[in-house]
């Protein structure tokens, strides 16, 4: 999977030396290292230790005329989570940082390459099925109410954004907060999103069958109504979570099989 050609860094963060990612990126050695986070379609996560640093590198196919032309004027999948990546900083919402997004051919296939920071932590599908399972180390009663409440309270701390892809393997439990690392689908709504968030909080986990309880899912919905509307009272705030969960349970009725193509949990 080594690059044939030089790498072409399009984008870096303020501070990143775009020309020593490109040399690093190129180099190839990496990929010696490198261990598969996940591979479905022409994608490939993988993290990596690069310029002293442990990284996490999205390598995606860039397939078909249309795609390259995307890419060309900075539509491409990788330009919209850097986007997302910046929509969700503004709001002081926790992401994995971006550092260059770069394009190489690879195995004879154009790829854009994104490089961004590797989280820690587990997932919060993962922590959820814990939980579900009683396995060793699964999160208390007091850590589950917690998480609930910080997954919650992000969805209203993003405002008039919304991510298509809002799903808990999409999200690292780092800490005490909850971090996404796919910002391909942030974007501004017109339509208010928070339902369609919830809902795909709900959709993944139970396809694989640890889906949460009543009582977390009430939990999240106030913290929301809270975070969004923090002078409210106690009857406005349940108002509100009672309205915004009517709203996504209709999407989760109407959403069909929830069972994931590529199981997250294996």
């Amino acid at each position: 999977m080594a690059s044939k050609g030089p790498v072409r860094v399009v984008r870096a963060v303020r501070g990143e030396d775009a020309a020593a990612w490109a040399v690093a990126l190129g180099e190839g050695a990496w990929l010696d290292s490198a261990r598969t986070l996940k591979a479905e379609g022409g994608v490939r996560v993988l993290g990596a230790s690069m310029l002293g640093r442990e990284v996490v590198v999205k390598v995606r196919e860039v397939r078909g005329a249309w795609e390259r032309l995307k890419c060309a004027v900075g539509r491409g999948k990788g330009d919209r989570h850097w986007r997302g990546a910046a929509l969700l900083a503004g709001k002081g919402v926790a992401t994995a940082r971006v550092f260059v997004l770069a394009r190489a051919m690879i195995g004879g296939c154009e790829c854009e390459l994104l490089a961004m920071e590797f989280v820690h932590g587990p997932t919060l599908l993962q922590r959820m099925a814990a939980a579900h399972r009683g396995e060793a180390g699964a999160p208390g009663t007091r850590e589950q109410h917690a998480l609930a409440r910080a997954a919650g309270a992000q969805i209203a701390h993003m405002g008039e954004l919304f991510n298509r892809d809002h799903k808990p393997s999409n999200l690292i439990v780092r800490g005490g907060e909850i971090v996404v690392i796919d910002c391909e689908g942030v974007r501004r709504a017109v339509i208010p999103g928070a339902a369609r968030m919830f809902a795909s909080l709900l959709i993944e986990p139970t396809g694989c069958g640890v889906p949460p309880r009543r009582s977390l899912r009430m939990r999240a919905l106030l913290a929301w109504a809270r975070a969004g509307d923090p002078r409210g009272d106690r009857a406005s705030h349940r108002a509100a979570a009672r309205e915004v969960w009517a709203e996504a349970a209709r999407v989760v009725r109407h959403h069909g099989d929830p069972t994931p193509r590529v199981d997250p949990l294996g």
